[in-house]
């Protein structure tokens, strides 16, 4: 079971993957490159590590997500939508194998598609309707 979760993402995707991870009494770290020392996500995290890069490429550098999930004795890394998860991820994949601390979690193309996913998503997403008398 995770214990310590990296999110390698930022914004509204990593708050949310980091407040569901907190709710479940998980440790988490997040990451950020330096010019997004204060954005929000930095907050929700029980630790943030700044990566020492700037913009969008700080969050494609794997090997320095990896090192920092090293550093911080995370067990899964949440690479969070965009970014790793489209582009990069099979060499996360790769990275995190050699080392034994490190997985890299992601829902599957199949999982993401599957009936049952969708009816869940759609019904958490939907406002709840009050009757009028």
């Amino acid at each position: 079971m995770t214990e310590h979760l990296l999110v390698a993402n930022r914004g509204e995707i990593a708050i949310r993957i980091l407040r569901t991870a907190s709710d479940l009494g998980r440790q988490t770290t997040a990451i950020y490159a330096t010019d997004d020392a204060a954005s929000l996500h930095t907050r929700h995290a029980d630790q943030s590590i700044d990566l020492g890069g700037e913009g969008v490429s700080a969050y494609l550098d794997i090997e320095r997500i990896i090192e920092v999930a090293k550093e911080t004795g995370a067990d899964a890394i949440h690479p969070g939508y965009g970014f790793l998860s489209e582009s990069a991820a099979s060499g996360m994949s790769g990275l995190a194998q050699k080392h034994s601390n490190s997985l890299v979690t992601r829902p599957t193309r199949a999982r993401l598609q599957s009936p049952a996913t969708s009816l869940c998503c759609r019904v958490s997403a939907e406002p709840s309707q009050k009757r009028r008398r």
